[in-house]
């Protein structure tokens, strides 16, 4: 139907179901990130993705899924258009999650309301404010061994950094 999933690192996705009259389709994302650009789906037969904290059904929508399997972890869904239904396994509880907003489903506590996602731009001249000149001496640099443990991580942004003394960008 046009729909496209793209699958982080390490990520681990079963259960697609999309049965010929059912209930619509289905996938199970155990850990990592997802991303998805879900084309418009019929009212009734919304696509769902599940998590082991709840799932998120989808109509037609461009989201980030970023699921943490560890038992304390959290299911961070990322709405970049339209709007997706999370709901919380443990009671059922559900938030709507709008273009531009992000909300967290966590084992434990409250039912947080959805966040607007923060993009912060940096130009020389321009932003944050116009005397801004803080690229001048930046770099970017790919530091596999210090990625964190976060699911779709691969490397880190180390900035400015001076590596007279310890061989490794940013690390002085």
């Amino acid at each position: 139907d046009g729909t496209l999933l793209t699958l982080g690192p390490e990520t681990e996705v079963r259960d697609l179901a999309d049965e010929e009259g059912g209930p619509g389709k289905r996938l199970y994302v155990a850990r990592g990130v997802l991303s998805a650009d879900v084309a418009k789906q019929p009212p009734d037969r919304p696509m769902v993705l599940a998590t082991p904290h709840g799932e998120a059904r989808v109509l037609g929508t461009s989201l980030r899924l970023v699921v943490d399997a560890d038992p304390s972890g959290v299911t961070r869904l990322e709405v970049r258009t339209g709007k997706v239904r999370l709901t919380r396994a443990r009671d059922g509880r559900s938030v709507d999650v709008s273009a531009g907003s992000y909300a967290e489903l966590a084992p434990a506590g409250d039912l947080p309301a959805p966040r607007r996602v923060l993009t912060v731009t940096f130009q020389d001249g321009v932003t944050p404010v116009t005397s801004y000149e803080g690229t001048r001496d930046a770099y970017i640099a790919e530091v596999k061994s210090l990625a964190p443990r976060i699911p779709g991580s691969s490397a880190i942004l180390v900035a400015d950094g001076d590596s007279a003394d310890s061989g490794q960008p940013g690390m002085d």
